[in-house]
């Protein structure tokens, strides 16, 4: 209730006509006439001849779930390894020669543990060592970061690659700092792998080492991509920074007052008219929702059955020839595959479906999460999608897609220039109505009304597709609720 007098009132509701937003309504009630107003829109008489009309609202104090969104730090020292008891100096000079070091988690400080689903992103790194001092040679250093196996060892997701001159660095030993444009967000149980190499000439990088106290040095093979396993006693003088970002809870509770029932009386002029008495419980108590499906992808079977039905919510197949699938470090790594909800009775629900995925190469395809909803009589359907795609520049595109015929799509409306990380995205559908939202990292960025879908449409009611190279899915999970 945003204003209430003896003869008017004015209230927030909820949304009424299906557009994604709430409606401010105004009722006044004067010179014998009940008029209602929408939105500012066109006044109308709702009931004429009035003599009396009175509105009582009562309301309660409850405690309701909400979610708390995720909270990112300000940039920290997240490891550090710059004084040890010995040192020793290790030269890399040989155009096959490389270095490293591994860092993990359990080498963050004390005050950058990570507790139980927090995350973190690596911003900046420091090397302590210098150049050998032959600048007149043309010399290039490669300097990588990598994300680590369980091993220790380094993998092919690279998320950084700098290249450096060693005459533009000192002669003598000092922090030799590189900078990580934004990059996606590790788990606690992902680390990472510093690694420099020497791309040819003759001017050497210097790197100081720490023996005893030290640990996570690796090194390469001359003439093979072999990396030996972090050493337990040895490793480089090194400076990790980073922002540490708390999980999203959904369990959180909070103190809402809701307007839960109103009183009204209403009585008009015309002769014999009787007092007209009505209760109304208002239905904006938080409607609840069936979980129909979610995976974590922490095994390869993606095997989870949260129905318990005795059969996997989901299925996967290829899409065409040449496809792949992996589940590695507790996601799905897919090409030219699907993966397919088993078939549910969704009939006039509304489908809420949340997901963290990535395109991570730019070429034709995308990642791609489809919905698709009958009504109640089952006769109409909706189906909508939206697809990730990385672009030349590194960055991805996001394009919200309607389904109106067999798979042909209509854009709905696209956003450019989003990181490459991982994206949480989320999607409602409301069949009855026609109307798709949508989300992004925990952001609402749209709202559209979507046509109807003839023909066969979306053979499942939620797909996640990876297209012609390597997409990544984090988490999934599907949610109904009636209307």
């Amino acid at each position: 209730v945003l204003s209430q007098s003896d003869t008017s009132i004015a209230l927030v509701t909820t949304d009424h006509d299906g557009n994604g937003q709430t409606d401010l309504v105004r009722y006044r009630w004067d010179d014998g006439v009940l008029r209602r107003q929408v939105n500012g829109g066109t006044i109308v008489d709702i009931c004429g001849e009035l003599a009396e009309f009175e509105l009582t609202l009562q309301a309660d104090n409850r405690k309701e779930i909400v979610a708390a969104p995720a909270v990112v730090s300000d940039e920290r020292l997240l490891a550090s390894s710059s004084s040890p008891s010995s040192t020793s100096e290790e030269w890399l000079t040989h155009s096959s020669q490389s270095i490293g070091q591994h860092i993990s988690s359990a080498d963050f400080t004390s005050s950058s543990r990570l507790e139980r689903g927090m995350q973190w992103m690596p911003t900046r790194y420091e090397i302590y060592g210098r150049q050998a001092g032959y600048s007149y040679y043309s010399t290039t250093i490669t300097s990588e970061l990598r994300v680590a196996a369980p091993d220790g060892s380094p993998t092919t997701d690279v998320l950084n690659i700098t290249s450096i001159n060693p005459a533009t660095l000192s002669t003598s030993n000092g922090w030799l700092p590189v900078s990580i444009p934004a990059t996606r967000w590790l788990s606690a149980e992902e680390g990472v792998c510093l690694q420099w190499h020497h791309g040819g000439g003759w001017n050497a990088a210097v790197f100081v080492t720490g023996h005893s106290s030290g640990r996570g040095m690796q090194r390469a093979a001359l003439d093979t991509a072999v990396w030996t396993r972090p050493d337990a006693d040895n490793g480089m003088l090194f400076r990790l920074y980073g922002k540490l970002r708390t999980p999203v809870h959904d369990h959180l509770e909070q103190s809402a007052a809701r307007y839960v029932a109103a009183t009204i009386v209403i009585q008009s002029d015309s002769q014999g008219s009787p007092m007209l008495h009505a209760g109304v419980d208002l239905a904006n108590r938080p409607p609840v929702a069936t979980i129909l499906a979610r995976s974590e992808f922490n095994t390869s079977a993606i095997a989870e059955d949260v129905n318990a039905d005795g059969q996997a919510d989901w299925t996967e197949s290829a899409v065409t020839n040449g496809s792949t699938s992996d589940i590695t470090n507790g996601q799905w790594v897919a090409s030219n595959r699907r993966l397919q909800l088993q078939t549910v009775d969704v009939e006039g629900q509304l489908l809420d479906v949340r997901c963290r995925m990535r395109d991570s190469s730019a070429l034709s395809g995308g990642a791609m999460l489809r919905l698709t909803v009958p009504n109640t009589s089952g006769q109409v359907v909706c189906s909508i999608a939206l697809q990730l795609e990385k672009q030349t520049t590194g960055l991805q595109a996001l394009t919200l897609l309607n389904e109106t015929s067999a798979n042909t799509y209509s854009t709905l409306q696209q956003f450019d220039s989003l990181p490459a990380e991982l994206l949480d995205v989320r999607v409602t559908l409301n069949p009855e109505r026609r109307v798709a939202s949508f989300w992004l990292q925990g952001i609402p960025v749209a709202v559209h009304s979507v046509q109807n879908c003839t023909g066969t449409g979306n053979p499942s009611v939620v797909q996640l597709s990876a297209g012609q190279h390597t997409c990544e899915f984090d988490r999934i999970e599907v949610r109904a609720t009636n209307l």
